[in-house]
């Protein structure tokens, strides 16, 4: 009986072993770990070269190196106003951002991984009692914007002022950013779908620090947006017992024809102020 027992389990065990032979035969390896982005590798495609807000009779012309960077980008208006605006070149990385006529101007530094890692508005002529800002972007292993901190730097120290937290869906898809304030004044950001894919420079679309929306539309961001925009904006503030109501909805429309941005449509509006409310219309050439 003892030998009929031993033999019933070999049996089984050579059953079993064949069983994870095969199985591992048709199990796929693991996908390969996808290289963190590097943000310093130019992208090829369409170059815009003109901007025009319509709406405002405001254009801008962009000029561009050899290498496809922006070289410098000159705003005007109809009245006759003019601002030019210089990227600043470190070998290929931009390093810096300097608008004619403005006290200060920005300085941007990477990872070496060749991520933004930080981006200061600092005095051209900075003296020892000269306040500045900094913005921190931090990433997860895959690359990805977590978190944006915001500080002030005075004479006084370093403090800081804001916090923005990414939030993102399954696909990997920027949805919500929190907003923590200093005071403890929160507020959160919603994006809803986005336009087809086109050829643009992130650093065309990019906002200044007193920009509401600059915790998207900055170079990080936008990078990792892969030639799309976002289709619809909801700002919410705090409301009544803890919850969030809508204080700004902004949307945005694209035409958009072999990778090339024809026209936007951008629609801001408030919902508690309705009269507040207005659209403008962008045209692109290229």
């Amino acid at each position: 009986m003892k030998i009929v027992y031993e033999r019933v389990l070999t049996a089984l065990m050579q059953v079993a072993l064949l069983f994870l032979i095969a199985c591992s035969k048709d199990r796929r390896p693991d996908p390969e770990p996808q290289p963190v982005p590097d943000q310093t590798v130019r992208k090829s495609g369409h170059l815009i070269r003109e901007i025009h807000w319509e709406t405002f009779d405001y254009k801008a012309s962009i000029n561009y190196r050899a290498d496809s960077a922006i070289d410098y980008i000159r705003y005007s208006a109809s009245n006759g106003r003019t601002e030019l605006k210089t990227h600043q070149y470190e070998g290929l990385i931009l390093s810096g951002i300097d608008v004619a006529g403005s006290l200060s101007k920005k300085v941007y530094a990477y990872d070496s991984k060749g991520r933004l890692k930080t981006v200061q508005l600092v005095k051209k002529n900075a003296g020892p009692y000269d306040n500045a800002q900094k913005l921190v972007f931090l990433y997860d292993d895959a690359g990805v914007v977590q978190k944006l901190e915001r500080y002030q730097i005075t004479p006084a120290g370093t403090r800081l002022d804001v916090v923005h937290h990414y939030e993102y869906d399954k696909a990997g898809e920027l949805v919500q950013i929190r907003t923590e304030q200093s005071n403890g004044y929160q507020t959160l950001t919603t994006l809803k779908a986005y336009s087809a894919e086109f050829d643009y420079d992130p650093w065309i679309f990019i906002d200044d620090f007193a920009n509401p929306d600059y915790a998207v539309y900055n170079f990080p961001v936008l990078y990792a947006m892969k030639g799309r925009l976002p289709l619809r904006l909801t700002y919410k503030v705090p409301g009544k017992e803890g919850t969030f109501k809508t204080d700004r909805i902004t949307t945005q429309e694209f035409q958009i024809k072999d990778k090339k941005l024809q026209r936007l449509k951008i629609t801001v509006r408030y919902p508690e102020y309705p009269q507040a409310g207005n659209e403008s219309e962008i045209s692109f050439r290229y």
